[in-house]
């Protein structure tokens, strides 16, 4: 049984983060090929099983355990079982790591699946054999779960289309005051239950028991990551309906450190996407259990009805997953191994010259200035807290950096500063002059034109992106009620007023309705795919432009550091 390339693993496990990739990719290119008389899920169940066989055979049975785990019938929407390797680690603590292997197409039996999601199934099997290959044991036990019927298969693609029309119906039920249709139209909440996959992950996590759940530390899925800007997902409507509409909780410090990957090696990133559900989900519904997803989108790449899509149809090839993108996820993954294994944070992760705004806080005796960049990727700065000794003359302060004591991904320095350092007030100065390492910087208070406004402006929208991040499906219910609602309360008015127009409307009352139909679905689907999620995205940027008018600007660097 020829496995390249994870054999080669076997020679050299230390490589450059460009051969990594390499041989990710080619790892997609086994795992996605197929006998004739094969479906695609069954040739992933026989890829599966034959790592499993290069596993048993290769490393010593003592440093691993592999276990087949069936999957329900009733649960089954695609593959029928999960494939999962436990590497034990000096602690029981554990941190599981978890992408699914099966693949699924829209209106076609093939399904490559290269991207979504041979690749996280390739970047797990990647960090899988380096712990194996590994001379000691890992710090923590790590868990690698290949799940099965993450997919929601065609009954659960028919369930969602009939689900929707339940939605739609219930918007337009309330729009009109017709309680007897909304009643009725709760009858298909149910298929909520149904309409998604990820069953094999929810499967795994109700066989733990409350013993294996306290130890988990963290869960992180990786799927889909083949292609376009990485998301590290803050928010997923794949959970219950209830879960759903309420905000997960628990999971930030675990976001925070991918961030962190992200930051230090300037990776964009955005946290919201439009829909969808990934494994991470399954861990997100228990109540302690820190969990986390990657995934890499583009424009148009997860819809199989606009040009260039790939996922769930047959174009989902390996010439299709760019190693840019694989290159990104290894590169977050690495820190947050590296940081939940117990390795140290970057003590000074930027130059004093690198950041832009600052603001002075006083804690008991000692002073802080709290630095922000401005030079991060898609203006999510990063921020420096230095320790500093000086003097503070009126409105002006000279100090002295004696290093950074903190560093964090906070929107605001207040909040960043409150973290560090419980009850620090600020300073109220109009400048400081920084000197460290032979560069002086100047800040001082801005006094622009149209301030205030731009301040209340971008506030209010950092607020409101803020709060329909939180609350995503709410959110995108009341655009639907309001789009259902307000054009048909528009023609009434205008029909009172206007008669003539109102006797137009009736005399073509078919092609009218349906051409507001369709309006109403292009509104929908826009605000959907794109408004909605990108004016959760940008309140982290008007969040920060506010902060930042709050705060003193960089006005000048020392020549020996330009």
């Amino acid at each position: 049984m020829e496995m390249q390339p994870y054999s080669r693993y076997l020679d050299r496990p230390s490589r450059t983060l460009d051969e990594r990739v390499a041989l990710i990719l080619q790892g997609v290119r086994r795992s996605t090929g197929r006998d004739p008389h094969e479906g695609p899920n069954q040739a992933n169940v026989r890829h599966m099983e034959e790592f499993f066989s290069f596993l048993l055979g290769s490393f010593p049975a003592d440093r691993f355990t592999a276990e087949v785990q069936s999957i329900p019938r009733p649960d089954v929407r695609t593959t029928d079982r999960n494939f999962i390797v436990t590497v034990r680690g000096r602690s029981d603590d554990t941190v599981v790591w978890v992408a699914h292997y099966d693949t699924w197409a829209a209106f076609s039996s093939d399904a490559p699946g290269a991207d979504d999601n041979t690749t996280g199934e390739e970047i797990l099997k990647h960090y899988l054999i380096l712990d194996l290959c590994a001379e000691v044991p890992p710090t923590l036990t790590q868990v690698y779960l290949f799940s099965g019927s993450e997919e929601c298969g065609t009954r659960g693609l028919i369930s969602q289309a009939v689900l929707t029309i339940g939605l739609t119906s219930a918007a337009t039920a309330v729009s009109s005051s017709n309680w007897i249709g909304l009643l009725l139209s709760l009858l298909f909440v149910p298929l909520t239950f149904y309409r998604f996959g990820i069953t094999g992950t929810r499967h795994y996590v109700k066989g733990l028991t409350a013993a294996q759940k306290a130890k988990i530390r963290a869960a992180i899925a990786v799927d889909a990551v083949g292609e376009g800007r990485l998301y590290i997902l803050e928010n997923e409507m794949g959970a219950t309906f209830l879960r759903a509409l309420v905000p997960y909780r628990g999971s930030e410090p675990l976001n925070d450190l991918l961030k962190e990957g992200a930051h230090l090696n300037g990776i964009r990133y955005n946290v919201h996407l439009a829909g969808g559900t990934t494994d991470s989900v399954a861990f997100l519904e228990e109540p302690d259990i820190p969990a986390a997803a990657l995934v890499s989108m583009s424009p148009g790449k997860s819809s199989p009805f606009v040009a260039g899509g790939k996922l769930h149809t047959r174009h989902d090839t390996p010439d299709r997953v760019r190693p840019e993108s694989i290159r990104d996820v290894l590169a977050v993954l690495d820190h947050a191994r590296q940081i939940l294994s117990g390795g140290e944070r970057p003590a000074r992760p930027r130059r004093i010259s690198e950041h832009h705004y600052a603001r002075l806080y006083r804690n008991g005796p000692e002073l802080f200035l709290a630095l922000k960049d401005a030079a991060e990727p898609n203006r999510r700065n990063l921020n420096s807290i230095f320790r500093v000794q000086g003097r503070v003359s009126g409105r002006e302060a000279r100090i002295e950096a004696d290093g950074v004591a903190w560093w964090g991904l906070e929107t605001s320095l207040a909040r960043e500063m409150h973290r560090f350092r419980r009850g620090s007030e600020r300073v109220p100065v109009a400048a400081v002059t920084l000197e460290d390492e032979g560069v002086t910087i100047r800040f001082a208070a801005s006094r622009s034109a149209g301030r205030t406004a731009a301040l209340a402006w971008h506030f209010m929208r950092g607020r409101i992106g803020r709060t329909m991040g939180r609350f995503p499906m709410a959110a995108m219910f009341l655009c639907a009620l309001a789009v259902s609602d307000l054009p048909v309360r528009f023609l009434q008015w205008i029909m009172i007023r206007h008669i003539g127009f109102g006797a137009f409307l009736y005399r073509f009352f078919l092609p009218a309705a349906i051409g507001l139909v369709a309006l109403q679905l292009a509104i929908l689907f826009r605000l959907f795919s794109r408004t909605l999620p990108a004016a959760m995205d940008n309140a982290y940027r008007h969040e920060n432009r506010a902060d930042n008018l709050l705060s003193l600007h960089r006005s000048r660097v020392s020549d020996e550091d330009k």
